[in-house]
Formats: C-alpha cells, structure tokens, sequence
C-alpha cells in the first residue's frame, strides 16, 4: 500500500461522510498466472474508513471506494471549479474593457463637443460682421469677409461630422445591445448657409 500511499490523491483529505472518520488508503490483491506461465499481480486500493476498520460497527456507511472512481470524480470536480474560475475572469476582462470604451467614447464625443462650439462661436462673430459689413460700420472689406465665412462654414461642418459621429460612437458603448447606434442625436433642418444644430 506504500506505492498506493503516494499516488493517491485524497489521503488525509477525506472523511468519512457517515461517520466523519478519516478514510484510511488500504489494497488488496491476487496474484494469478497467466498462459505463458509468467506471474501477475494484481493490487486494488480502496480508501475505508478508519473507524469501520478499526472499531466495526462503529460506521455503518460503505465500507470501501474504489481509489481510481473517487481521485476521478473529484478531478473532475475540480476541473469544472476551475472552468468556473476562468469564465468569471474572463467576464470580468470583457466587463473592464467595455468600461474602457465607453470612457473613451465619452472623451471623444466631448472633444468633439468643445470644437463644435468653437467652430459655431467663430462662424457667428462673421455673421455678426457681415452685418456690420451691410450697415458699413466693418473694418474688413466684403470680400474679405466672404473668404472668411466660406472658411468658417467648412470648418463648422466637418466638426459637426466629427461630432456626429463621436456621438454614434458613444451610443454604441453606452446603450444595450437592443438600442440604435444613432440614439442621442438629435439635430433640426439647419438655415440656408448654416450648419446644423446637434443640441
């Protein structure tokens, strides 16, 4: 039992589930001769209880488990406890790279936000001067004046694209699953030459 003794894996580790003993790792065997006249023997190990062993009739539970059935089921055991282990880890990845998202998400869409409104401040100071320019109070020339807003109406536009877009981004990270990509967004039909409201 000695070769048993090290190879078990529960020795010291289980008790008896009748009476709370400590099972005890014991074997038997039979030695039989085979065809060609060669002699095997056969060892089977059982874990037992110790009080069953010692003081029969002081347990009344099964009196032997077979060594390789228990070290297999509680392998096996041990394996799904581990598979257990490893989803929650991974949840717990996935669920802190979602958070990452969204606080990223919200950054851009708040970038885009200021450069917006930056973007709209400059385009209605030109507006604000081209009537300036009609009632003739402007120091700059209409020309001038016409560039500039070209410009600024560019630039207006694509940073309303950019905020658009950095809005659809956060609604993705943000919303269920069941929710649209555009939900936030909210605009109105913009005036002749003037670029679109998002707030």
């Amino acid at each position: 039992a000695a070769d048993h003794q090290r190879t078990s894996l529960l020795v010291g580790n289980v008790y008896c589930g009748h009476c709370g003993g400590p099972l005890t790792l014991t074997a038997s065997g039979r030695k039989y001769v085979k065809n060609d006249g060669t002699v095997r023997r056969e060892v089977r190990a059982r874990y037992a209880c110790l009080n069953g062993v010692r003081h029969p009739g002081e347990c009344g539970g099964q009196s032997g488990h077979g060594v390789t059935k228990l070290d297999a089921l509680v392998r096996k055991i041990v394996r799904m406890q581990f598979e257990k282990i490893k989803a929650v880890c991974a949840q717990d990845l996935i669920a802190g790279q979602q958070a990452k998202q969204i606080e990223l998400a919200k950054a851009k869409a708040k970038l885009a936000s200021d450069q917006y409104q930056e973007r709209k401040r400059e385009y209605d100071d030109l507006r604000a001067e081209t009537i300036k320019v009609i009632r003739g109070t402007s120091k700059l020339n209409a020309d001038l004046l016409n560039d500039l807003v070209e410009e600024a109406t560019q630039a207006l536009q694509a940073a309303e694209t950019d905020l658009r877009a950095a809005n659809a981004e956060r609604s993705i990270s943000c919303a269920p699953p069941s929710r649209g990509s555009n939900a936030g967004i909210r605009g109105r039909k913009p005036d002749k030459g003037e670029s679109a409201w998002l707030f």
